[in-house]
């Protein structure tokens, strides 16, 4: 499913006569509550799934270290004044 906006819509169609058609769905929407409706009508993860991971604790993953090299700040070099003409 692909959501593009209603202004690109004569866009999308001259691009599918020059590639010669799609597979996709299409929807051409105006306003962002219509951008939601279509986005978030399915759930990803079918009941099956979500049973199999009800009963499963989460692995959280320990922070990874990383070495930090210190190093003396920079001392300021003053610039070489220039007599200007």
């Amino acid at each position: 499913m692909v959501i593009v906006p209603k202004a690109n819509e004569s866009d999308v169609k001259e691009a599918l006569q020059e590639i010669g058609g799609t597979t996709l769905t299409i929807h051409y929407v105006s306003h962002m509550d219509e951008v939601l409706k279509l986005a978030l009508t399915s759930d990803p993860m079918p009941k099956s799934q979500k049973k199999k991971a009800a009963g499963k604790p989460v692995k959280k993953e320990a922070p990874k270290k990383v070495a930090v090299k210190k190093t003396a700040p920079k001392k300021a070099v003053a610039k070489p004044k220039t007599k200007r003409k």
